[in-house]
């Protein structure tokens, strides 16, 4: 499983605290913190986020580690899925007060939220979030995975007022669909900090484009929907990715898990003593140039391009982190057979299994997979399984009877003549059946042999 380690948090305001401060009921206890998990049922649409659930009353700073799960595979949604191509685009987040939220369940999608579900780009949303000054605590920024299964793991920090967690990461390739989480409280009713909390996260669509698989053209919503969970009959089209006519739950994609590491601080200002030691100097992340983009994955239809940096200098003491290392970009190559974007693309073969049966004749397989459904009204895709036969042991009729005994043949006789006195003919050779094949052993094979030969050029006439 792929793993990517990251520590990209930009701090928009300066939080003090106090070495070793002591804290008095850090921990989780009673009735109210029994419940430690958000996940939702894949049918089940989410609820709308109450007021009173956004308060939080813990004391200090809390530092947490949140660890991204991709999901999503061949197993668990098989449906369309899209091979190579399926990975996940930077995950953005922030730690955040009630008076901001980055996006929400039935609100329209803001143009940052727009950007990343459709093309996975987080500038926009980064902009949108440091114009809120005050009202955000961390801006959290996690590479994106190169495939659908895999983790990202990063470290944040949450206080009383900024104690909201919001996430989101595209799933690529997609129309505007993306996972995320909003405004999940780090807080417990009883005023202590969440130890952990594991959250499910399944597909959601911003509404902001028509696609209704993951490889459908650009398709601009007209008017712009509301945000909203997919599910089996959203968009109720048989080439839909998601359409399943017997409406069962869609398994989640991806997953966050957070985890408390620890809790600074107070809730009295006055337990903290001065002067504190003077801050270090910020050091931003500093990276090399991009380089060349790798040659298309595929050699005709869609594929895709990589090109990566190395960093230069690490961040320090919360200067600017790093940007993605890696970037991707579709590449479509028009060499394949006419109309080939709407012919179904199917995988190489894969080798030969090993022979199956008892005795005797058996099979052997090989497979392939589809990678790209036909369009609609094309033809339908070739064939996914091949068979042939196979030689396994002989078989006993009975055990009372003999051991089977294979055919013996003599060895090859010399080459005739040729058949012909000039120009091109032909020769051959032959052997003899010495013993024949009995129960079941092998067969003889063949007692003739042909060639060509060229005894000299016939004369022009």
């Amino acid at each position: 499983m792929f793993l990517a380690r990251a520590s990209f948090i930009i701090s928009l305001n300066i939080i003090l605290a106090v070495a070793e401060s002591t804290i008095e009921n850090q921990t989780c206890s009673g009735e109210d913190c029994k419940l430690n998990s958000r996940t939702e049922v894949g049918r089940t649409p989410p609820q709308p986020v109450k007021a009173n659930d956004l308060k939080c009353c813990a004391c200090g700073q809390a530092t947490y580690r949140m660890t991204f799960v991709g999901k999503w595979s061949r197993l668990t949604h098989p449906r369309h899925f899209p091979g190579p191509m399926s990975s996940w685009s930077a995950l953005i987040g922030c730690s955040h007060s009630n008076e901001y939220h980055m996006w929400r369940y039935g609100n329209l999608a803001s143009l940052g939220v727009q950007r990343l579900g459709e093309w996975g780009s987080t500038s926009k949303l980064e902009e949108e979030m440091r114009k809120q000054g005050n009202k955000v605590l961390n801006i959290i920024k996690m590479p994106g995975l190169w495939w659908g299964v895999g983790r990202s793991v990063i470290e944040f920090r949450a206080d009383q007022t900024h104690s909201l967690l919001s996430v989101m990461s595209r799933i690529v390739p997609s129309p505007d669909w993306y996972v995320g989480v909003d405004s999940l409280n780090l807080c417990h009713v009883n005023c202590t900090w969440k130890n952990e909390e594991t959250v499910d996260l399944f597909p959601l669509d911003a509404g902001t484009d028509d696609g209704i698989n993951f490889i459908s053209v650009n398709a601009r919503s007209n008017p712009q929907q509301p945000i909203r969970r997919i599910d089996t009959r959203l968009h109720n089209h048989p080439m839909s990715s998601f359409y399943l006519p017997d409406n069962d739950a869609i398994r989640p994609f991806a997953q966050i898990k957070i985890e408390r590491l620890g809790v600074s601080g107070s809730c009295l200002r006055s337990n903290m003593k001065g002067p504190f030691p003077p801050k270090p100097a910020r050091i931003d992340c500093q990276v090399s140039r991009w380089s060349s983009w790798t040659p298309c994955s595929v050699t005709c239809g869609l594929g895709k391009q990589v090109r990566g940096r190395d960093v230069i200098v690490q961040p320090m003491h919360d200067g600017i982190p790093c940007p993605n290392l890696y970037d991707y970009k579709i590449c479509d190559l028009q060499t394949c057979d006419d109309n080939n974007n709407n012919k179904c693309l199917v995988s190489a073969w894969s080798t030969w299994s090993k022979c199956t049966g008892t005795c005797g004749i058996g099979f052997k397989v090989r497979k392939r997979t589809i990678i790209r459904q036909p369009a609609l009204g094309n033809k339908t895709c070739p064939k996914l399984i091949k068979k042939r036969r196979c030689r396994l042991s002989p078989c006993q009729k009975d055990r009372g009877r003999a051991s089977a005994a294979d055919c013996v043949v003599s060895a090859w006789s010399s080459w005739s003549e040729c058949n012909r006195q000039c120009n091109r003919g032909k020769k051959k050779r032959t052997r003899q059946i010495l013993n024949k094949a009995k129960d079941g052993g092998r067969r003889c094979p063949r007692l003739q042999e042909k060639r060509k030969c060229l005894v000299r050029k016939c004369p022009k006439k």
